[in-house]
């Protein structure tokens, strides 16, 4: 696989699982808030719908933690990605051959 493609297959897959997480996140607090104002609706008891809300509230976290994750898989390969742009690999004009110049006396 070509370099370039491969960084943005990457690179499009991090933005798509991201989005989808946040997606998912959002979802889960709407559905959270529906399932509250349901309750109110209905003049249900509280204790009625204290088990789903509390599930609810457990599956964001844990969709929370799987957004930490992923951003931390952004982070690394940005890290990676950027060493393997700062190195070199040819010596550039007046590099010396990557040795130290010598210092020039002061005039």
């Amino acid at each position: 696989m070509d370099k370039t493609i491969a960084v943005l297959r990457v690179s499009r897959g991090i933005r798509t699982i991201e989005n989808m997480l946040d997606e998912v996140l959002a979802e889960a607090g709407k559905l959270q808030a529906d399932v509250s104002l349901a309750r109110l609706a209905l003049n249900e008891s509280a204790l009625s719908t204290q088990r789903p809300i509390a599930r609810l509230a457990s599956l964001q976290q844990n969709i929370v933690a799987a957004r930490s994750k992923m951003a931390g898989v952004h982070a690394d390969l940005a890290k990676i990605s950027a060493k393997q742009r700062d190195i070199p690999t040819e010596c550039s004009p007046g590099c010396n051959g990557g040795k130290v110049a010598p210092k020039v006396a002061a005039a």
